[in-house]
């Protein structure tokens, strides 16, 4: 699985939380500038949550615009990917065998 979080409006945060609390995972800058980039192999079955945040806390001018990009291979080289466009709230994104949701 690969997550790519990119802002405009501020230094982005991803951390995801697996099934149970067992796997708590954290980047800050791993992607292109202040951007956030995590890759990780989704070992346990289960529910996996997806915290974007700011390295501050507090997005600057209260805009938190962001996009989340979740990309992953599936089995026979399929590829599965969901984008989810946010600027507050809660979004969800739920993966199919080469299908695409937007939210």
């Amino acid at each position: 699985m690969r997550l790519d979080v990119n802002s405009n409006n501020f230094d982005t945060t991803v951390r995801v939380v697996g099934p149970d609390a067992a796997i708590n995972l954290f980047d800050d800058d791993g992607g292109p500038g202040v951007n956030s980039r995590l890759t990780f192999t989704a070992r346990d079955v289960g529910f996996y949550i997806i915290v974007v945040s700011s390295f501050s806390g507090n997005p600057p001018r209260g805009n938190g615009a962001y996009t989340l990009r979740m990309e992953r291979l599936g089995l026979a080289g399929l590829r599965t990917s969901g984008v989810a466009d946010e600027t507050g709230g809660n979004t969800s994104v739920t993966f199919g065998v080469n299908e695409i949701e937007e939210k």
